[in-house]
C-alpha cells in the first residue's frame, strides 16, 4: 500500500464517522460456534468488530494502514473496557 492509500483511508475514517462502527451482522452470528482464542483483525478499520470480539473473550490483535482507524479502534476499547493490541 501507498501513502496514497493510507491518506485516503485516513481521510475515509475522519468524514464517515458513525457509518463505520458497526459490528458485522454475520461475525455476530458465526463466533458462538468458536472457542475463544488469539484473532487477528487484518483491515480492521475503526476496530468495531476487533472490540466486539475482545468483549466476547478472544484475545485480539487489530492491524490497518489507517492511523485515524486504530486511534478510534483504541478509543473504543478504552470505552468498553477491553484491551487489542494494534
Amino acid at each position: 500500500m501507498s501513502d496514497d492509500d493510507r491518506l485516503r483511508w485516513d481521510q475515509r475514517f475522519r468524514e464517515q464517522e458513525a457509518a463505520l462502527d458497526r459490528t458485522s451482522p454475520h461475525l455476530m452470528a458465526h463466533v458462538g460456534e468458536l472457542r475463544a482464542g488469539r484473532v487477528l483483525d487484518l483491515a480492521c478499520g475503526s476496530g468495531t468488530n476487533a472490540v466486539w470480539l475482545a468483549e466476547q473473550g478472544f484475545d485480539v490483535t487489530g492491524v490497518d494502514i489507517s492511523k485515524v482507524g486504530l486511534d478510534r479502534l483504541g478509543r473504543l476499547a478504552r470505552e468498553r473496557g477491553v484491551t487489542v493490541r494494534t
